[in-house]
């Protein structure tokens, strides 16, 4: 999770980085902690940006950047197309949680149909359509209390706080 914090600071470019730029990250599924996860900067918390883990056999000798995928979309919610230009594919047993991104055609963008809303001490992850998709797509929400949100230090540069707990 440290890298992808690295990676969505790093993705800001020229923007000044603040000391309220801190970004914090959380499971798509709590039954499965091991490969799809949310982070967002706590500071403005409206854009979520999903993040893949590899654990394939071929992967396994990787370093943790290299395992590491920023997720652009999805697609029939089997197809990750990734924001590096690679793709791949959700795992079978994650299917049945992600089925949801199958109702957005052609794909599904998680930073542009989700958003992420602060109600007191927890995160909603709101997913809804947009007027360019398809009308019959049925959104999704998910509430995300504190004790689910991993805040990550920005500033670190190593996978100290990497952790797959």
């Amino acid at each position: 999770m440290q890298e992808a914090a690295n990676q969505i600071i790093a993705s800001k470019g020229a923007e000044v980085i603040t000391t309220k730029d801190v970004v914090v990250c959380f499971w798509v599924t709590e039954k499965f902690k091991t490969e799809l996860f949310f982070c967002f900067n706590k500071a403005s918390h409206t854009i979520p940006y999903l993040f893949h883990y590899s654990w394939a056999r071929e992967d396994r000798s990787k370093g943790v950047a290299e395992r590491l995928h920023w997720v652009d979309s999805i697609t029939d919610y089997i197809k990750m197309k990734f924001k590096n230009g690679g793709s791949g594919n959700i795992s079978t047993y994650l299917k049945s949680a992600l089925y949801w991104t199958g109702k957005w055609t052609p794909e599904f963008k998680p930073s542009d149909h989700c958003q992420i809303t602060l109600l007191g001490q927890k995160y909603t992850l709101t997913c809804k359509p947009t007027l360019n998709n398809s009308s019959n797509a049925v959104g999704f929400t998910k509430t995300i209390s504190e004790s689910e949100v991993v805040e990550l230090n920005s500033n670190l540069k190593n996978s100290e706080q990497f952790s797959l707990k």
